[in-house]
């Protein structure tokens, strides 16, 4: 539900396109009459209340609330978003592709586990997310230049 709602709001409300032109060039955007702070100040909160909702679910299975629940995962976060389309430079990307990337990496470190990898499974977990992170940039370089000859 809290996908499809963002997805929506980034796609069908003039707020999602005020995003997006922010992401793509907070310049451009001021030019044309957008506050890029508002914008930016909207995002984190909306980024908070998205992680608010998060812990309570969370919380409601495990039943606890912890402080540092997140730690650790800022490689997967940015491995799942860049794998699933967005730019790093911005301007470019989808919640659903964010999404598609989180479902074909999140599986990764069950994946190796079950490989009966033992110890070694938590140092080959960052190396293939680094593997996939280059291979998206490298995939993202290449087509922009490509756009750039065409």
């Amino acid at each position: 539900v809290v996908v499809a709602l963002t997805v929506v709001l980034a796609t069908q409300t003039p707020l999602g396109r005020r995003i997006y032109a922010v992401g793509n060039s907070p310049r451009a955007a001021a030019l044309a009459g957008i506050s890029p702070a508002a914008i930016r100040l909207f995002v984190f909160v909306f980024s908070g209340l998205l992680t608010a909702v998060a812990v309570l679910v969370g919380a409601t299975q495990l039943s606890t609330i912890q402080s540092d629940g997140g730690m650790g995962f800022e490689l997967m976060v940015v491995t799942c978003v860049v794998v699933g389309g967005t730019s790093i430079r911005g301007g470019r990307g989808t919640v659903i592709g964010s999404v598609l990337g989180v479902l074909l990496l999140a599986p990764v470190g069950t994946d190796l586990i079950y490989l009966k990898l033992g110890d070694k499974a938590t140092y080959w977990e960052p190396a293939i997310q680094g593997v996939f992170i280059l291979a998206a940039v490298l995939i993202d370089h290449l087509t922009a230049r490509k756009g750039a000859r065409a």
